[in-house]
């Protein structure tokens, strides 16, 4: 409601210049308005968050207001559409003698979240150990409310028309409900779900300044996003770690903390700030030749956690024209990421009962699980777009050529055995002509090869099979750490080699249109030393559609979709 009232203001505050003006001796002024009012009525049973996902289902009145004003020195069009206090829109632009130029948005929705009942998360094994759940909310609906302002407003001045300033300011808003949950396992699996209220704001200020010539221009920006939670973090109580069968608290030197340290939060509020820098440039000759270029630096912290990331990348664009047949286009960009580190250092707890008693988990095993973590995302990374296309003539179509070139390079991460590196070549023809008045067609067909495509190394699948069941009280039996340590086999989800072919046909005769279209998409990817992944997928689709009177449309259609998927998996089972 603040922001409403806010728009509203705005709106007023913009208009009151106009009319202080509005007697300029001039013929041309105008002013015209409108207000329609209403009511909404809305009946949604079972499941609303599927029914009116985005929608309101507040009953109440509902208007729309609009007004718009032409002066011989500027101009003012407002538009505001109430539905219900969740459901809102308006706009505001206004132009004074071309120095002052706004222009303004407002919008605002639910978005309905469901309530998970978690029926499936329930069960009981032969020997007592369960899985349990406990909603702490069970009648809760959960509603996230969206409302985003969003204003840009230029200067320019008289003297000196290349030149313009502009700042811009949008602003997200985020409250409501959601549905959070906490999992703790130890004499059993207890799934905890409770109401989490959210307020969530996000704001950027922008300033910009342009110059703009006959040829080009030259614009720079920069951008400050601040992202605020106001609320509380989600907090839980975790259960006492016992074991299963003994009820004994035999398992604590395995223990983060549990139920002796209370009330723990279990997730951490977001506090992000960033700065980013952009600078554009983009210059066009005569005869055919373009160039544009930009560079962007950002810097990004969250202050909750102290993380951080960097980011510098460098884009480039060419292209030239060859009479009225043949174009070329190429575009390069390279950049660089890198994010912090972070220290993982583990608690080291004491058992109070069974054989180790008084002894932490490095004492009885011997094994230390302090570690630094590596972000996968800290990389340099290179991407190019060599485009070729020749026009044949009005009726026979154009032909077009793309070759794409693609390196990520990662500091840490392995995305095969010893290799951090994926290089992506991608080749692609294509035919599109008019043969006839109201035909189209089309033809596309394209091929990917990737050295070192992304992959999950040792991600499944354990060389270690012991006939015994872990046994946390003996140090020679195998552990579950040991599972994970001794996985050989890598997993993806990214073909190494695709192949992708495209038919597509329209045809329009007066108002109607016959559409259709086929697609076939056929990767694999056999790198890895037990993987062999492969996916085939087939889609085809036909439309008819023709406008049925002045506030109505018709259409007929069939779809058809295939896809086959061959992933190889290993899951393993524990006790314990």
């Amino acid at each position: 409601m603040k922001a409403i009232k806010f728009f509203v203001l705005a709106a007023l505050l913009a208009a009151l210049p106009l009319a202080v003006t509005a007697d300029d001796g001039e013929n041309t002024n105008e002013t015209k308005g409108s207000v329609e009012v209403g009511g909404l009525y809305t009946d949604v049973k079972d499941s609303p968050d599927m029914a009116a996902e985005f929608y309101t289902i507040n009953d109440g009145p509902v208007g729309k207001i609009k007004l718009s004003t032409f002066q011989g020195w500027g101009a003012l069009d407002f538009k505001f559409k109430y539905a219900a206090q969740d459901q809102n829109s308006g706009k505001l632009d206004f132009d004074i003698k071309r120095m002052v130029r706004s222009h303004n948005t407002y919008n605002a929705c639910p978005h309905r979240l469901g309530h998970d009942p978690m029926f499936a998360l329930t069960s009981v094994s032969r020997n007592g150990k369960v899985v349990r759940n406990t909603d702490m909310s069970p009648n809760q609906d959960y509603v996230m409310n969206y409302a985003v302002f969003e204003d840009r407003t230029e200067l320019q001045f008289p003297g000196f028309r290349p030149l313009t300033l502009a700042v811009e300011f949008r602003e997200q808003n985020r409250n409501g409900h959601t549905q959070a949950f906490t999992t703790n396992h130890c004499d059993n699996c207890h799934i905890k779900s409770q109401k989490h209220r959210r307020d969530q704001q996000t704001t950027d200020g922008t300033l910009e300044a342009a110059v703009a010539w006959k040829s080009g221009v030259v614009r720079a920006r920069y951008t400050n996003r601040k992202l605020r939670e106001s609320t509380p973090s989600v907090t839980g109580t975790f259960d006492k770690n016992l074991h299963p069968e003994l009820q004994a608290p035999v398992f604590d030197n395995r223990m983060q903390y549990d139920s002796d340290v209370g009330v723990v939060p279990v997730d951490l509020k977001p506090e992000i700030n960033k700065d980013t820098t952009r600078l554009d440039f983009r210059w066009a000759s005569k005869n055919g030749f373009a160039v544009t270029a930009n560079g962007v630096w950002s810097e990004t912290e969250n202050r909750g956690t102290g993380n951080t990331a960097d980011y510098s990348g460098y884009v480039v664009t060419a292209a030239k024209r060859f009479g009225n047949h043949l174009r070329l286009r190429w575009n390069g960009k390279v950049y660089q990421t890198e994010t912090n580190s972070v220290y993982i250092d583990t608690i080291e707890r004491v058992t109070p009962a069974g054989p180790h008693a008084g002894q932490t988990y490095f004492d009885v095993y011997g094994k230390n699980y302090d570690h630094t973590r590596y972000s996968a995302l800290t990389r340099d990374g290179l991407k190019s777009r060599l485009d070729a296309s020749y026009r044949f003539g009005r009726k026979l179509g154009t032909l077009r050529g793309i070759w794409d070139y693609e390196v990520i390079d990662r500091e840490y991460y392995e995305v095969a055995p010893s290799e951090k590196k994926t290089t992506s070549n991608i080749l692609g023809v294509s035919y599109r002509m008019r043969p006839a008045k109201g035909l189209r067609l089309e033809a596309e067909f394209k091929h990917g090869d990737v050295t070192n495509a992304f992959m999950a190394v040792d991600a499944t699948c354990s060389t270690l099979v012991s006939p015994r069941y872990t046994n946390p009280w003996s140090p020679e039996t195998p552990q579950y750490d040991d599972q994970h340590q001794t996985r050989i086999a890598d997993t993806t989800a990214t073909a190494s080699s695709w192949n992708k072919a495209v038919l597509a046909l329209g045809y329009t005769f007066g108002q109607s249109s016959l559409t259709g279209r086929y697609v076939y998409w056929d990767g694999d990817n056999s790198d890895g030393d037990l993987t062999d992944w492969s996916k085939q997928r087939q889609t085809a689709t036909i439309t008819f559609w023709s406008p049925g009177g002045a506030s109505w449309d018709w259409y007929v259609g069939w779809a058809y979709q295939d896809m086959s998927l061959d992933a190889p998996a290993c899951i393993p089972v524990f006790d314990g």
